[in-house]
């Protein structure tokens, strides 16, 4: 590889930023005035040859003879320039077609009106203008070929006995011209290696016939296409208006075979070339929407047919957007697909990305025509591409011009350039976080195969260090300078911490302790899950536990009563490095609490559960230690229920759903349990005080109790609406009455709870 320099990569880098994905490189060339680039090939030597006209002399040109000249340009690998020629006279002259021959030189063909300068033998107004150069782009010999009308070479390519086989269309027919049908025909010609004719054959009916591309084929015939307006003379079955007119001819011009491709709008095919099945792939466009064409997407599209060796129909695809959409140039890739060039005014259908006006549209099919990807290059103005080959590193060289001098394209030297791109297929890069430690540091490896590279750091390594997490990326160029990208998201510590949560806080009704369900995390750098309950006295969470990251799921609150009052819990995670994430998101048990009725009816109420949303309540009821069974669907907004149960001992208790469920690795948690309430037979009622008597309510300050018979030492809890619990309170064995203090307590509802039992509701003034 030619190793270029880093400031190379990073202009690179900057001026495509990745927009033009797959460019090895893109250079603009000319002067102040018009560049026209119109075929380009690979050099067996390496490089590019390109042909186009110039009428600069300035800037990149030298040495123009006069308005256009042929303007060849010999680029290396890099598309740098290597030499460049102006050929002609003082009169235009415009070239067409390039192609290297066998001895490293090149055959160029295209038209001229001159007849001076390089130009000798110039027959009248227009003619076939060939040229031979040598490997330097010095000229060996060039030919005047044409009568004393217009003939304008489009296509020339050695043959494999050395000679040339040239076509184009002539509106002769004198000088080297015969058998003219009448407006212009196709002239297809057959050179020596010194530029002789060896035979002509006008081809065509009464209209205009243009032709644009010939191929020796296999059989060492010739297969030549272009448009057709007539349909007489050697033409037959045109659809209307210009038709593709395909001709396959053999090795000395004659018609083999004819076919007129189209529908009633135009269709012009521009470029041909065999298949290796010995069909043939022809790429054009067409503004038809009937007859062989289908699917046109508006205006005219890029009309690409497949012909078998017969040149009957295989597959055809119209390709564009509702714009001006046209393909100029078409070649079988190496994988059996195909490459197609050309421009597009659109910007819907198939296209996208385009930069306004024209873009160079670069369409890949695969073997039955399906589009496998497509790209927009170009600028703001206008961009046209003529030319596409597949290089031997299995990307593109793309030629033609641009009026552009943004986005993609800089350089422009002043109205049309030659815009020239080097299109490659770019190698897997990804990058690997190696030996993360999210306490320090951590190292970033680009992996692929690689010469250069360059992080969105500005670092030039493989391998980066970096400090913090975030968003990196890599360019990385081939050995042939080809960009692939590739970027990786290094978490920050503790970033995905703190949106972990609890999954649910039940019951673990063996020991009737508080159950926290958490999902468990696995995370690099992740040491051990904290626990936090609230301090109803200080409204401050404190600290409960820990779990280390490889524990199960599950954490028990050894320290809490479920019967006694609700708890609200939080979650945090402690690093390797020692530092503690914020705390998750809360969740609030259920206080399940009741009472008995006159009639002996159960009052049950209880209050919502915080952590995750659930359409409803449901109430469980047990009879004499027998199961659990749902008794009511209490919806998610009411939290009291009255039930009428049988006789025997009752047990109750209050769950919510969760969908999805806890899958805590061993365990599968699907309900939040509240705590469980026991009733026994003759329960205190608390419309009927049984055994106490509680005065005065409601209260201003202090509250007695009094008990009617029973001298055993009772305890009696203080809770308040919110199933909090507030205070205790004993009457002593052998005492009969107590009384409270409630200085501390707000104005509101609060409970006497004895047993487990609401057995009275006490209102404070």
């Amino acid at each position: 590889m030619k190793k270029a320099t880093i400031i190379l990569y990073l202009f690179l880098f900057q001026l495509f930023n990745l927009n033009a994905q797959g460019i090895n490189w893109a250079s603009c060339y000319g002067g102040s005035n018009c560049e026209f680039a119109e075929s380009i090939q690979q050099t067996i030597g390496g490089g590019y040859i390109v042909a186009g006209f110039s009428d600069s002399n300035d800037g990149d040109v030298s040495d123009n003879h006069g308005y256009k000249d042929y303007w060849i340009v010999k680029l290396d690998d890099f598309g740098n320039i290597e030499w460049q020629k102006c050929l002609g006279g003082s009169n235009e002259d415009y070239p067409r077609s390039i192609q290297q021959t066998t001895d490293g030189g090149y055959i160029v063909a295209g038209w001229t009106a001159s007849n001076d300068g390089n130009v000798s033998g110039n027959h009248g107004t227009v003619d076939y203008w060939i040229i031979k150069l040598n490997e330097l782009g010095n000229l060996e010999w060039q030919k005047c070929l044409g009568g004393s009308d217009f003939d304008v070479a489009y296509s020339i390519q050695q043959t494999t006995d050395g000679g040339y086989i040239v076509a184009g269309w002539a509106a002769s027919n004198d000088g080297d011209v015969s058998g003219n049908h009448g407006e212009y025909d196709y002239w297809v010609v057959k050179l020596d290696s010194s530029g002789n004719i060896e035979w002509q054959k006008c081809l065509g009916g009464s209209n205009n016939d243009l032709v644009y591309s010939i191929q020796q084929t296999t059989d060492v015939g010739y297969i030549v296409a272009g448009g057709t307006v007539s349909n007489d003379g050697d033409v037959s079955e045109n659809h209307g208006n210009y038709d593709y007119w395909v001709v396959k001819l053999d090795n000395i011009g004659n018609i083999e075979w004819q076919k007129c491709l189209g529908g009633t709008g135009d269709d012009k095919a521009y470029s041909i070339q065999q298949t290796t099945d010995g069909g043939y792939i022809v790429a054009g466009y067409s503004d038809s929407n009937d007859g062989d064409v289908s699917g046109n997407h508006g205006g005219s599209d890029s009309w690409v047919v497949k012909l078998d060796d017969s040149g009957t129909i295989e597959w055809q695809k119209c390709l564009g957007g509702w714009e001006s959409d046209g393909a100029k140039s078409t070649q079988q890739t190496t994988d059996g697909g195909y490459i197609v060039v050309g421009y597009t005014f659109s910007n819907d259908g198939n296209v996208s990305g385009n930069h306004g006006g024209g873009d160079y549209w670069i369409v890949k099919l695969n073997e039955l025509g399906n589009l496998e990807w497509q790209k927009c290059l170009g600028g703001s103005d206008s961009d046209c591409a003529y030319s596409i080959q597949q290089t031997t590193d299995e990307g593109y060289i793309v030629a033609g011009y641009t009026y552009s001098n943004d986005g993609d394209v800089s350089g422009n030297h002043g109205y049309e350039d030659y815009w020239v791109i080097k299109l490659c297929i770019s190698n897997s890069l990804s990058i690997e976080i190696q030996n993360p430690n999210y306490c320090y540091t951590t190292n970033l490896i680009a992996i692929g195969d690689f010469e250069e590279y360059l992080w969105s750091t500005g670092e030039t390594t493989q391998s980066i260090t970096i400090t913090t997490g975030g968003l990196y990326s890599v360019i990385a160029y081939s050995e042939s300078g080809c960009p692939s990208e590739a970027e990786i998201y290094a978490p920050y510590p503790l970033e995905p911490y703190n949106q972990s949560k609890i999954c649910m806080v039940t019951l673990d009704e063996e020991i009737e302790k508080n159950l926290i369900v958490y999902e468990p995390i696995v995370n690099v750098g992740i040491d051990s899950i904290l626990f936090y309950r609230l301090n109803n006295q200080t409204s401050e969470y404190d600290g409960i536990g820990a779990n280390s990251i490889n524990d199960i799921g599950l954490f028990i609150d050894q320290g809490s009563v479920p019967a006694q009052q609700n708890y609200q819990y939080k979650i945090a995670i402690i690093d390797t490095c020692g530092k503690t994430s914020g705390l998750s998101p809360k969740h609030q048990t259920i206080l399940l609490q009741a009472n008995t009725g006159i009639n002996n009816e159960i009052n049950l109420f209880w209050n919502a559960y915080y952590g995750f949303a659930y359409p409803n309540f449901g109430v469980y009821r047990s009879v004499d230690g027998g199961e659990y069974i749902l008794i009511a669907n209490v919806p998610n907004n009411t939290y009291t229920y009255i039930d009428y149960p049988p006789s025997g001992e009752k047990k109750y208790q209050v769950r919510v759903e969760k969908d999805p469920p806890c899958n805590p690795e061993k365990s599968t948690y699907s309900f939040v349990s509240s705590n469980s309430i026991v009733l026994q037979p003759g329960a205190i009622n608390e419309n009927e005080f049984g055994n106490f008597n509680i005065y005065p309510n409601p209260f201003d300050n202090d509250l007695i109790i009094e008990r009617n018979q029973g001298l055993d030492e009772i305890k009696i809890e203080l809770i308040d609406i919110y199933g909090r619990f507030m205070d205790t309170y004993l009457i002593n064995s052998g005492e009969t009455k107590t009384t409270i203090s409630t200085d501390h307590l707000l104005p509101g509802v609060y409970y006497l709870r004895f047993n487990n039992i609401i057995t009275k509701h006490i209102v404070k003034q």
